[in-house]
């Protein structure tokens, strides 16, 4: 089951450039937008549901970005200043496609 919705959400993000349609979302609910908030669990074989999650570990998340922009600024600060400038962190979802 899970082999086969994924082949479907494929197979309508290469044909169409969105992963769901009306057969997707019957079996498994919409794949959101990322927006770096949106998840997707595709289960088998589990007692857990197949379907979206929201703000998946995203407590985890923002600590991780934290730390790794800590790092980078290490490294380099000019390079992630540029980044934060530009303002595409994930911690506030912008710059997201």
């Amino acid at each position: 089951a899970a082999t086969e919705l994924m082949q479907l959400f494929w197979t309508n993000f290469a044909k169409t450039g969105n992963p769901n349609s009306a057969q997707t979302e019957a079996l498994a609910g919409q794949w959101k937008r990322h927006a770096g908030q949106h998840w997707f669990e595709i289960t088998g074989n589990t007692d857990r549901v197949t379907g979206p999650l929201t703000d998946y570990n995203k407590e985890r998340l923002d600590a991780l970005e934290v730390g790794l922009n800590h790092h980078l600024d290490k490294i380099d600060p000019t390079v992630n200043s540029a980044v934060k400038t530009q303002g595409s962190t994930v911690a506030d979802g912008a710059g997201q496609p």
